[in-house]
């Protein structure tokens, strides 16, 4: 991401991750991945069972027992994100570790969260270089996350690779190169899912 501020590019990578995932776990889009979308009482146990296990890791700070039990188990958002990025990635990726396990003092996830909700400040020089030293690794998995989705991987199957043999210009100051239309229906309906052969 092309901004000056290391806070907005990291949570514009994080945004885009997270973004997908939502739309996946609240059943807007499939990409392939066959999610489960659970039934309300898979919901219930499964808060009860993250509420339980905040309290069980936040004992001694009730502060932030309420502040993550609230966020991760009630509102879910973090949840969703790792139920998805489990499934594109695999249970025990090393992306799924830097997302939600902690590393340098915080997660991605946690960092996210603190850039958020207003507890990282530019400051804070300290803030900025953990943010700024976890960046390219947020953008990579950011990218590795999209691309899964978009060539429809499964977490054993590696990235095509691009041979460079083959390139195309479209110039978009013709206007014989663009094509707009008011409503998708007018278009074909055919699969429009980018399939990982065409970049051979």
């Amino acid at each position: 991401m092309l901004s000056r501020s290391v806070f907005e590019s990291f949570l514009c990578y994080y945004i885009a991750l997270e973004s997908v995932a939502i739309a996946v776990a609240n059943g807007n889009a499939d990409f392939g991945l066959d999610y489960h979308r659970e039934t309300k009482p898979e919901r219930r146990q499964r808060t009860v069972n993250c509420i339980q296990e905040k309290h069980r890791s936040y004992e001694d700070d009730p502060i932030k027992f309420v502040k993550e039990a609230y966020l991760d188990c009630l509102y879910g958002i973090t949840e969703k994100v790792r139920r998805i990025s489990e499934i594109v990635f695999g249970s025990d990726h090393d992306c799924l570790r830097a997302l939600f396990e902690e590393r340098d003092a915080s997660s991605l996830s946690a960092i996210r969260s603190q850039i958020a909700h207003g507890e990282f400040t530019l400051i804070s020089r300290d803030d900025e270089t953990l943010v700024r030293r976890r960046l390219p690794e947020m953008a990579r998995i950011c990218k590795d996350f999209l691309v899964k989705i978009a060539f429809l991987l499964k977490p054993s199957e590696s990235f095509p690779q691009w041979s460079g043999k083959v390139s195309s210009h479209v110039g978009f100051s013709d206007p014989r190169n663009i094509l707009v239309v008011s409503h998708e229906s007018m278009l074909p309906s055919k699969d429009w899912r980018i399939r990982g052969e065409w970049c051979d």
